[in-house]
């Protein structure tokens, strides 16, 4: 058996210009879209929904004497990295707003791939089956950055003054490692 599935995305939200409520390429918080935005109106603050591309290939090959192998092979653009300022307004409420500091996807994450694989041997006793398996996920073992924190820190307009961001750039996840699982399947 083998599958195979692929998709290329150009995800973007047009609007008018009377739509736009502020001038600023503002980081989207959830439920939200952005204001204005530098790269035509594409959305930001959704990086799940920014790869361009995505694939997997998956199979399961039946060898004689009740083994089977079987495989997933999958893979993604890297998500956008959106690196933003938080700025302290200079208006009486003392407003907070988070710019971003270019387009959305100007920036990405390295492109993910993971590879799975699985054997298994099946025994007939009598009305009973008994199927041991092994999964291995992440073959490769690889350990790509999956988000980052992006605020480069804090503008403060009243003050004219700019804090950098102790975390800037901190990886917040990654690509989780090789892991083995053994199993056992009975059947009655």
């Amino acid at each position: 058996m083998l599958r195979g599935t692929f998709a290329w995305n150009s995800w973007k939200q047009s609007v008018t210009p009377g739509s736009i409520f502020d001038p600023n390429n503002l980081v989207a918080q959830p439920g939200q879209t952005s204001g204005a935005n530098q790269d035509g109106g594409a959305v930001t603050g959704l990086p799940n929904v920014a790869s361009q591309w995505t694939f997997s290939l998956n199979g399961l090959y039946q060898l004689p004497y009740g083994f089977a192998v079987a495989g997933a092979f999958a893979g993604r653009q890297g998500f956008p990295l959106e690196y933003s300022v938080r700025v302290r307004t200079n208006d009486s409420a003392g407003s907070v707003i988070d710019v971003l500091t270019s387009s959305v996807g100007t920036y990405r994450l390295p492109d993910v791939y993971s590879l799975d694989l699985r054997l298994e041997k099946s025994f007939l006793i009598g009305p009973v089956s008994i199927v041991p398996s092994l999964d291995v996920f992440n073959v490769a073992n690889s350990n790509t950055v999956l988000s980052r924190r992006g605020r480069a820190g804090t503008y403060n307009a009243r003050r004219d003054t700019f804090t950098q961001d102790q975390l800037f750039n901190l990886i917040r996840s990654f690509q989780s490692p090789r892991i083995f699982r053994a199993g056992l399947r009975v059947a009655f």
